[in-house]
């Protein structure tokens, strides 16, 4: 089972959409070796890579696809109602 951890859930989104680890983790205020351990943490509750890894970036395998179109589904409402109750909450939620 995958961990429900908001967080690296945003984290996953953000790479997943091209912006790469050093912006995803200073958009949403962490540290490089902790994108790439909670990009960790979901491969290994995945049981399989989410990432193909090239020296032109991280690209997402088909399972990394599946994911991230599921993810984006359910965050959609919930940043929607974190937002409108503080839009902090949108960054520390966890």
């Amino acid at each position: 089972m995958i961990p429900r951890n908001l967080r690296h859930f945003r984290l996953f989104l953000h790479v997943a959409d091209g912006h790469g680890v050093t912006d995803a983790a200073r958009r949403l205020g962490v540290t490089q070796p902790a994108v790439t351990q909670a990009l960790a943490t979901l491969e290994r509750a995945a049981a399989a890579p989410l990432f193909d890894r090239t020296p032109q970036g991280l690209f997402l395998t088909e399972r990394g696809e599946t994911l991230a179109l599921r993810l984006r589904r359910a965050m959609g409402p919930l940043d929607a109602a974190l937002a409108a109750l503080s839009p902090r909450l949108l960054r520390t939620a966890t």
